[in-house]
């Protein structure tokens, strides 16, 4: 009776869902983002709203359906489920913000530098590179793999730098640090 009546509410909140979620004008948006290409057909932003609605509606009414029935086992691996589907939500929502920053990055770069599109070209590639991170870590999925690339990355920036300041250019090195001490202490 509770999956029954909650499939009819839910299908009703869907279509009012995908009806606000269209009429705001959230269909244009994955264009404006410039990811357009995944959202179209049946993935558009508000088709997408109303099946996650009913999506989650149903769980949560199989939750307690289970919970009514006294079935705990399939009560927690539901609401394990519900959690975790949360996560990968959050964190997809993570990388489509992420990946439109680095689009927006890139073209105001792009603009600004003229013919310098390497530099653009790093500042983007550097945001997906953080925006994949945090979205898997959103996700749940790879922490420790996450942890050890930040790690080791930093680490190995921290040493091109020494490197690079030792044996490549004491003397540039040298007048740099001057450079820096002169600022330094002629601003209090």
């Amino acid at each position: 009776m509770i999956l029954t009546v909650t499939y009819f509410v839910a299908r009703i909140a869907a279509n009012l869902t995908t009806r606000l979620v269209g009429g705001l004008g959230f269909d244009a948006l994955p264009e404006k983002m410039g990811v357009a290409g995944f959202f179209s057909g049946p993935m558009q932003p508000s088709k997408l709203a109303g099946v996650l609605v009913l999506f989650f509606a149903m769980l949560f009414a199989v939750v307690e359906a289970a919970n009514q029935l006294e079935f705990s086992q399939v009560r927690d691996v539901v609401t394990m489920f519900i959690h975790f589907a949360g996560d990968v939500l959050l964190g997809a929502v993570i990388l489509v913000v992420g990946f439109w920053l680095a689009n927006l990055a890139y073209a105001g770069i792009d603009r600004a530098g003229g013919e310098r599109t390497g530099l653009a070209n790093v500042a983007r590639y550097a945001i997906l590179g953080l925006v994949i991170a945090m979205g898997l870590r959103a996700m749940g999925i790879a922490d420790d793999i996450v942890n050890l690339a930040f790690g080791l990355t930093l680490g190995a920036v921290a040493v091109a730098l020494a490197l690079s300041f030792g044996l490549g250019g004491r003397e540039a090195a040298g007048k740099q640090m001057d450079h820096w001490l002169k600022k330094l202490r002629k601003e209090p």
